[in-house]
């Protein structure tokens, strides 16, 4: 049986010999920093092919588009150097 993962944020991506290394992050429960804000903890680390991590970005980019379009969210300006 599949499980669903969520996840709060994207750790460390990293390419090597081709196959790229995704770090998956969540808010943990239990653990604080010295503010007493809740830390990011790594729960699983999604490796994949660059091809298929390539695939993927095109395959968000296009949700985001359909996003924008739809007026749901904006693109961040990018800074010019």
């Amino acid at each position: 049986m599949d499980q669903d993962l969520f996840v709060d944020s994207i750790g460390e991506i990293s390419v090597s010999n081709g196959v790229v290394f995704i770090d998956l992050m969540s808010t943990s429960a239990t653990e604080k920093d010295a503010e007493n804000r809740p830390l990011s903890e790594f729960r699983k680390r999604l490796v994949m092919p660059l091809n298929t991590f390539l695939g993927a970005y095109g395959a968000m980019d296009n949700v985001i588009t359909q996003l924008v379009d739809r007026g749901v969210v904006t693109r961040r300006e990018t800074a010019k150097d």
